[in-house]
């Protein structure tokens, strides 16, 4: 599997990206004198790149403590990625968080509004005027698949989201783009570890954005919930897709942020 930025880098040292579930973020605010300055540091001292999703914009905007996440989210996030396409081989970053506006009106009139603002007032701004539109809709698709796959099996499940015709046999994945086969493999697993009454959340649909976005970035380590974790979610994914990338699952901040020092 192979993934490209679409934009270019100078850098040629190594770097280490790392992307944090939203859960980690809202703990960082509480423990923003004791882990967020530790983890500040290791950024600031090390070659270390955070990425913000855009799950996770969309994960916070239910969440009272915008004012003060937007303070400390842009003194150590160098990279955002917007929402995605999931076509070709590649993907998009920006280094502002204007790109995480996934309506073309929406961001125009961001942009327009905060000429004169820097990263946090923005951030403010962004939480202020965002709703989170769709999750019904991706909610009731999703819990569709999973009666598919109780009956039918996966590779049913698979064909429908690859807009393939089930039943015709298999097919390859270097027929497709590879964000396109990440994203769609991450919505089969996630489906295939389903519980049998289980009632998709608001933060399970972010989950899996997040997910999806260190996958494609080749991120080197996912701070994601335990729920995740425990399941093996990551690695069946990896399994799947038939790449021997390694990305470091973790789900405790406090060995994340002693790894990252």
């Amino acid at each position: 599997m192979r993934i490209e930025k679409q934009t270019t880098s100078n850098e040629e040292t190594k770097t280490i990206k790392v992307i944090l579930d939203t859960s980690y973020w809202i703990s960082f605010k509480d423990h923003r004198q004791d882990l967020f300055d530790k983890f500040a540091r290791a950024v600031y001292e090390n070659n270390i790149e955070v990425l913000f999703s855009y799950g996770n914009f969309i994960d916070l905007i239910k969440y009272s403590e915008q004012d003060e996440l937007s303070e400390m989210i842009p003194s150590v996030v160098s990279t955002y990625i917007p929402p995605q396409d999931y076509t070709g081989n590649s993907y998009s970053t920006s280094t502002s968080p204007l790109s995480l506006i996934p309506k073309t009106e929406e961001k125009h009139r961001a942009v327009s509004d905060t000429q004169d603002f820097g990263d946090v007032k923005t951030l403010k701004y962004l939480f202020r005027i965002s709703d989170w539109e769709g999750h019904e809709e991706y909610k009731e698709a999703m819990q569709y698949l999973k009666s598919v796959s109780d009956e039918y099996g996966e590779e049913y499940v698979k064909a429908l989201l690859f807009d393939l015709d089930p039943g015709t046999g298999t097919f390859s994945y270097d027929e497709r783009g590879d964000s396109e086969v990440v994203a769609k493999v991450v919505q089969a697993k996630r489906i295939e570890k389903m519980d049998p009454n289980e009632n998709l959340k608001y933060t399970d649909i972010a989950d899996m954005e997040i997910i999806t976005h260190a996958i494609i970035t080749n991120c080197d380590i996912l701070l994601i919930e335990s729920k995740w974790k425990n399941v093996g979610l990551v690695e069946s994914i990896f399994d799947d897709l038939g790449s021997s990338t390694e990305l470091k699952v973790l789900d405790d901040m406090g060995e994340f942020v002693d790894l990252l020092q």
